[in-house]
């Protein structure tokens, strides 16, 4: 059963018996047996000579909030009643426009600030007691609105004789303990979509370990080399400066960064790798079109979800469209991590939206089996000599990109919605 709210200090709720001159011991209380319920009847105070009662409701404010949150927007609660002049939580009640019914009114709560809801209806006049009248508690959540009199449960307000409210009042039950509904979860935690695998809470992480470990040449570090090392690192140095020279700022930039000897990682800034070369934005839209399955098919609507991949990225090889990013990242690796996942359905169409973050790393290295010298003057060879040699120092490379709150509807993929460029 689902009861109702409104609220009153116990200080307050003793000033109102004084002010309708009902004595402490014309006050009687139950408590709630086992589990609280969400309401149940506390007390009450009867005035017949001067025509008032007073009703005290205990709630559960722990099982409210519960409640309130699985039921979402649209959730009110409130008092109905049908006499002409009522007071809740001590304060007088505006009822325009609050009809439902002939002098049947609907008054709604604010939230609770304690767990005392307190209804002291005035203006009862002794031909009233034989009438019926309506002095109940209401409920709306996402399946209507329940009307709540002593401890029944009804769908429409409960129009009953005086003398069944004063014999509600005065014998009090416990209602039965209201169970808010259950969180909604999801039926699947993970997926697969293409060779991918993404789970919900899985973390996404950049690819170090997968790197080192096929990049042997990491510990070949100042190792000594027999090779004319002052030669070698005059012409890497014309290379990063011919780089420059003929619009390649990105590949001047890393062969600067490994002449360098720091091994520091190198930011890659995303934005302009995408804007750059068509083969990148290709690679990442594919990355991000996988996880955008694999994220509509864990989505649960009432859920924000986190997504992450369990199995790394492949290398992109060979994909790249410009010279210039040819030679900075070659064969990298991209990942994609989706967070703040949100569905909604309307009339059967879902929506999404997530924040995306697109993740690219790199180990820039050379390979000492390559002998063929770039443009007459060095080989890759060469330039691994420089990191075994201790002049020179391989290092990542690193970047990532958030798009935030991005909306697509099932189905859809980059391109057909905003906020990826």
């Amino acid at each position: 059963m689902k009861k109702f709210l409104l609220f009153l200090t116990v200080a307050m709720l003793a000033v109102c018996f004084f002010a309708i001159g009902v004595s402490a011991s014309d006050v009687y209380t139950t408590s709630a047996n086992g589990e609280s319920p969400l309401f149940y009847l506390r007390g009450y105070a009867i005035n017949e000579a001067g025509g008032s009662i007073c009703v005290e409701y205990d709630v559960n404010l722990e099982a409210l909030e519960a409640y309130k949150a699985q039921a979402g927007e649209g959730f009110e609660y409130g008092v109905v009643f049908s006499l002409e002049s009522n007071l809740v939580n001590g304060k007088p009640l505006d009822k325009d426009g609050l009809a439902v019914g002939e002098k049947v009114y609907k008054a709604k709560l604010s939230d609770l600030e304690n767990s005392l809801i307190t209804l002291i209806v005035h203006g009862i006049e002794e031909e009233q007691y034989a009438e019926t009248i309506v002095m109940c508690l209401y409920i709306i959540d996402g399946e209507g609105v329940k009307y709540i009199t002593g401890d029944e449960t009804t769908s429409e307000p409960e129009v009953v004789s005086y003398d069944v409210v004063k014999e509600i009042i005065e014998n009090p039950k416990p209602n039965e303990p209201v169970t808010p509904p259950a969180p909604p979860t999801p039926t699947i935690t993970e997926v697969k979509v293409g060779d991918i695998t993404y789970a919900i809470d899985a973390v996404t992480e950049p690819a170090w370990d997968r790197i080192k470990q096929q990049n042997s040449s990491i510990a070949e570090y100042n190792m000594g080399s027999s090779s004319d090392l002052s030669s070698i690192r005059a012409k890497a140095n014309i290379i990063a400066l011919g780089g420059w020279l003929i619009n390649l700022p990105a590949a001047s930039s890393l062969m600067s960064h490994y002449l360098d000897n720091t091994g520091t990682q190198y930011n890659i800034d995303i934005a302009e790798f995408m804007s750059d070369d068509s083969g990148a934005k290709s690679n990442r839209n594919k990355a991000i079109n996988n996880a955008l399955r694999a994220a509509e098919q864990l989505a649960v609507e009432g859920l924000t979800l986190n997504i992450g991949q369990l199995t790394e990225g492949h290398p992109m090889q060979g994909s790249l469209a410009t010279q210039n990013w040819q030679y900075s990242l070659g064969s990298y690796f991209d990942d994609v991590d989706i967070t703040n996942l949100t569905v909604t359905v309307v009339n059967g169409v879902k929506t999404y939206t997530a924040d995306i973050t697109y993740i690219v790393t790199d180990f820039y290295n050379w390979d000492t089996n390559d002998y063929n010298k770039f443009k007459k003057i060095v080989s890759p060879h060469d330039l691994h000599e420089l990191h075994r040699g201790g002049v020179a120092q391989e290092f990542m490379s690193y970047g990532e990109i958030t798009y935030k709150s991005v909306t697509w509807t099932e189905g859809q993929t980059v391109g057909q919605f905003a906020g990826i460029n």
